[in-house]
């Protein structure tokens, strides 16, 4: 019984693909996060040189690249008033692009930026030049005061609950 248990956990946590981007002299931390199961890609960044907090971009992979979000599908992020704001296009815009360095196994590097719209209009222009393969993200590089609701958001809660833990990290503010 304990064996089947184990390995329905690990079976689980086997279907996501994480790659990271960290910069401790800017404080940038980037995850891309591929599912293998359903193709969804999640791309979660925080820049302390735009006034957001977080960025969640989502995506699709499709067969002609399998890294990146080539195909867009919406725009997730938290201001640093605590604020959401969700933008979404279903142009087939192109967000990014990565590619496998063939030196060295478990690195991507930034091979295609694409123009999407939402993403201008918010000003994010900039994405890692490449990105090494984690076990795991790393909540702790997110700002202190938007950690929970991070957590939050990649356990599948609610928007509701996502906005009451930012209503909460507001007035504690």
């Amino acid at each position: 019984m304990y064996l089947f248990v184990l390995i329905a956990m690990v079976s689980c946590n086997s279907h996501k693909i994480l790659y990271a981007y960290e910069d401790s002299k800017s404080d940038i931390y980037a995850v891309l996060e591929l599912s293998e199961k359903n193709y969804d890609v999640h791309f979660k960044y925080v820049n302390p040189k735009v006034n957001y907090e977080y960025i969640e971009i989502l995506g699709k992979k499709n067969y002609s690249y399998d890294i990146g979000i080539p195909i867009f599908f919406d725009l997730f992020i938290i201001d640093n008033k605590k604020d959401v704001h969700v933008c979404g296009t279903f142009d087939n815009e192109q967000a990014f692009i990565y590619e496998k360095d063939k030196e060295q196994k478990d690195k991507i590097i930034l091979i295609k930026k694409g123009q999407v719209k939402c993403l201008e209009q918010y000003g994010i222009t900039q994405f890692p030049p490449h990105m090494t393969k984690v076990k795991k993200m790393d909540y702790s590089k997110f700002p202190e005061d938007i950690q929970e609701a991070v957590i939050a958001i990649d356990k599948g809660k609610s928007a509701e609950k996502v906005d009451a833990i930012l209503a909460k990290a507001k007035k504690a503010n």
